[in-house]
């Protein structure tokens, strides 16, 4: 699912466990401009201090 709000442009979907299958308990943000997650983080403390990691050629 893709948002747009006043803080940045976002796409949600389910979160990956670390052998690829899909994490049905999770999900994962991500947007093509780091600022747009650094907003997020502004706007909701809760995701204050959450990693944000970055793959080459890939959202962040």
């Amino acid at each position: 699912m893709r948002v747009f709000t006043r803080h940045g442009f976002y796409s949600i979907a389910s979160a990956s466990k670390a052998d690829g299958s899909l994490d049905t308990h999770s999900v994962m943000i991500r947007a093509r401009v780091a600022a747009h997650l650094r907003n997020l983080q502004q706007r909701f403390p809760a995701l204050d201090g959450v990693e944000l990691l970055t793959w080459p050629g890939r959202d962040r």
